[in-house]
């Protein structure tokens, strides 16, 4: 693929590109200006055409009376293509500064810390034990003893009657899971 240069900015541009892809200049050749056409004579203002109008306001009745050898219209903005572009250079200062210290300034975050279980204390997140009565990390948070409405403690139960409890509770949802089949297999 050949490639050419931007007059702007001197990037790199695919060949029939028409505008550039870095800096948005317009690549499009510049369209000829169409002569001027001739200016008819006893034309009313009001309803001929604008070019007509325009030419006419150059010469003829509604000439300006200063000299126009003096005037000069004003150039179209055209950007300077003698020169590559160069980027800005950096500033010495940053562009966003630290806020000044008072009592504007965020506060500084507190250190994060876990309760102590049984004294309540708060100890540094680094330490394992208690620094005030030495009990370990969550040393006071045993299992609290569940109790089942309709079936009581099963810490209180031995293994017979775990067991029939667990087959108990797995017939239950097989019988359940069996029903919804049967219902929804019957809608399908």
């Amino acid at each position: 693929m050949q490639s050419d240069r931007c007059p702007r900015c001197a990037a790199a541009v695919p060949a029939l590109a028409e505008w550039c892809g870095l800096c948005f200049a317009d690549l499009r050749p510049v369209p000829a200006v169409p002569a001027a056409a001739p200016v008819p004579t006893g034309y009313d203002p009001l309803t001929a055409p604008l070019v007509t109008v325009e030419a006419g306001l150059q010469s003829g009745p509604y000439a300006p009376s200063y000299d126009q050898s003096s005037y000069a219209p004003p150039a179209p903005y055209a950007p300077s293509c003698d020169q590559p572009y160069a980027p800005p250079a950096p500033d010495d200062q940053p562009r966003h500064a630290a806020p000044p210290p008072g009592p504007l300034a965020p506060p500084a975050p507190a250190a994060a810390t876990w309760p102590c279980m049984r004294c309540g204390e708060a100890n540094p997140v680094e330490a394992d034990a208690c620094l005030r009565c030495g009990s370990g990390f969550l040393a006071g948070a045993e299992a609290g003893d569940l109790a089942l409405p309709g079936i009581g403690r099963p810490r209180g139960m031995d293994r017979t009657q775990k067991a029939t409890l667990v087959l108990a509770g797995t017939a239950v949802l097989v019988l359940f899971f069996v029903g919804l089949s049967m219902i929804f297999g019957a809608l399908i």
